[in-house]
């Protein structure tokens, strides 16, 4: 983008460059769902990769620069100074009950599997959203821009599931995974805060927090190697 199209977005509304913002980010994301990765990965392995390219677009002061909101621009600068390189611990919550049934308090369950289906997604999607806006509406945006959807095709159990990675800054991330009708599995990624988990080194202080988001207690969470 050239000076005088960055200077004409910083003299917009607020609300019109969130919007262009917000946009933006659908366009990459839409780019990615048709590009699935060439070789079976793992969700580890998959999630992992995702967060390093979020990290390479907070790095990029090109990106940046479209924002137009200082605000927002400045926490994307802060989360792309954080090292992602090797996370310190993650952990992958299971559900025991389909989400949408789980979420909803029982209110879908006799809906077909087609809707439910569809509302599986829909919730899933709505998680990473419920987290960030735990610690306010700058960090909700922030990590939409940096957000990023995938299809791969994945080695291993491909349930539906989330990863939470945390690493040695700030900030950690969390991964969706939603097996779609092709086989292919979208991973859907964003940067969170790592002090809204509380105590990242521990699994039931995780599973306590989502538990009280989601406001149920159909989650199971466990540890796995991150090597």
């Amino acid at each position: 983008m050239t000076k005088e199209g960055i200077l004409m977005m910083k003299r917009m509304h607020p609300s019109l460059v969130f919007i262009l913002a917000a946009a933006i980010c659908l366009f990459f994301s839409s780019c990615a769902l048709g590009i699935p990765s060439r070789e079976h990965l793992s969700y580890k392995e998959e999630g992992l990769r995702l967060i390093r390219q979020m990290d390479r677009m907070a790095e990029s002061k090109e990106y940046t620069e479209t924002y137009g909101m200082a605000e927002i621009s400045s926490l994307v600068t802060e989360i792309g100074d954080g090292d992602y390189t090797a996370p310190k611990a993650i952990y992958q919550a299971v559900f025991s009950q389909p989400l949408y049934t789980i979420i909803s308090g029982g209110i879908f369950q006799d809906i077909s599997p087609e809707i439910g289906n569809i509302l599986e997604k829909k919730f899933l999607a709505s998680i990473p959203s419920m987290i960030t806006a735990q610690t306010g509406t700058t960090m909700v945006a922030a990590s939409s821009l940096l957000s990023i959807d995938e299809a791969f095709e994945a080695e291993g159990n491909t349930e539906t599931s989330l990863l939470l990675f945390a690493f040695d800054n700030s900030y950690g991330a969390i991964v969706t995974y939603y097996p779609q009708e092709n086989g292919l599995i979208l991973a859907s990624s964003y940067f969170i805060q790592a002090d809204v988990f509380g105590d990242t080194n521990s699994a039931s202080s995780l599973e306590t927090f989502l538990e009280k988001v989601l406001v149920n207690k159909e989650i199971t969470i466990t540890e796995i190697p991150t090597n």
